[in-house]
């Protein structure tokens, strides 16, 4: 305490071993933001559930940063689309807390059950999304690309590259509120309005 300035934003990083309740450590409670990582994790499902049982505002993680990509192309696909989704899946490797992530936010802002497909990897391959006029799909096997399709449409190229992990922490330190999209996907909560397709 004595070494931080009164009023200066202090947000906590735990690069690997973060504590079970991140905001009731005698260091993120100290700070605004508390950033950890599942892929640091021996068992990242496991410790998913944890942060759930001890979410709290200001929370976030470094496996909901790297999704940040897939969730603006996939927020623009269905505006392109307009169109209502029928049903999802979340292709990634086994255990990919990134993937499960993606599907609680997907199935949370959607309203459908997400399936989740393991794929070979690395992280998430793929997303696809259903409708009535065909399926809508990001991919991305391997390699900085990804391929958008949407129905009616011909297929075009994406950058969607792995981030560095310091492009990870500089987009986390760009906002210091508490990320509700995060405890959305985090629980699984906060279902679409009638009408609503898109979050």
């Amino acid at each position: 305490l004595p070494l931080l300035l009164p009023d200066a934003p202090v947000v906590v990083w735990w690069p690997v071993d973060a504590p079970d309740n991140p905001s009731r450590d005698p260091l993120g409670a100290l700070a605004q933001r508390r950033i950890t990582d599942l892929y640091a994790v021996e068992a990242p499902l496991e410790a998913l559930a944890t942060r759930v049982a001890s979410y709290a505002p200001g929370d976030t993680d470094l496996a909901w940063t790297r999704l940040t990509p897939w969730r603006s192309m996939l927020a623009a696909a269905l505006d392109q689309a307009r169109t209502k989704v029928t049903s999802a899946a979340v292709e990634s490797e086994a255990e990919n807390p990134s993937a499960e992530l993606l599907a609680r936010w997907l199935q949370a802002r959607l309203g459908v059950p997400v399936e989740r497909v393991v794929s070979g990897g690395p992280v998430v391959t793929a997303v696809r999304l259903g409708t009535a006029r065909g399926e809508i799909v990001i991919d991305r096997p391997e390699g900085p690309l990804a391929t958008l399709t949407l129905p009616g449409q011909p297929a075009r190229t994406l950058a969607l590259k792995v981030r560095p992990t310091s492009e990870l922490i500089a987009e986390e330190l760009r906002r210091l509120d508490a990320d509700e999209m995060y405890a959305i996907a985090l629980r699984g909560e906060g279902r679409k309005k009638e009408g609503k397709g898109r979050g």
